[in-house]
């Protein structure tokens, strides 16, 4: 490798060590900001995160220069990964009511006895 080419990896780094620190300041400034739902901070901290992801495992991992093998190993860990999400939101309306499935008891001296 020649020093030019050594220099301009080294400049590709630093650039996305930048921008992933910038954003992560950016996320924790949108956590500060009042936008009057707090599902609008949510929403727009989770596109910065999604970005600084794939910054992250594009360049620092070397995602980008991957074969097709490793992104078809990556599109299935995904999809399984949205899937998994989905199933558990799915089933959160499931889990039953405490109030209602606790047993009430009677306490011993109102409890009719057989005779």
């Amino acid at each position: 490798m020649s020093d030019s080419t050594v220099d301009l990896n080294v400049r590709r780094y630093v650039m996305v060590s930048v921008t992933i620190a910038v954003a992560a300041l950016l996320v924790v400034g949108i956590s500060l900001m009042d936008f009057g739902n707090h599902r609008i901070n949510i929403g727009l901290s989770l596109v910065v995160i999604a970005v600084q992801a794939a910054l992250v495992l594009g360049f620092m991992m070397h995602l980008f220069s991957e074969k097709k093998l490793i992104y078809s190993v990556l599109g299935f860990t995904g999809f399984f990964l949205v899937f998994l999400m989905f199933l558990i939101l799915w089933a959160y309306g499931e889990v039953p009511d405490r109030a209602r499935t606790q047993h009430v008891t009677k306490p011993v001296a109102e409890q009719s006895t057989p005779h």
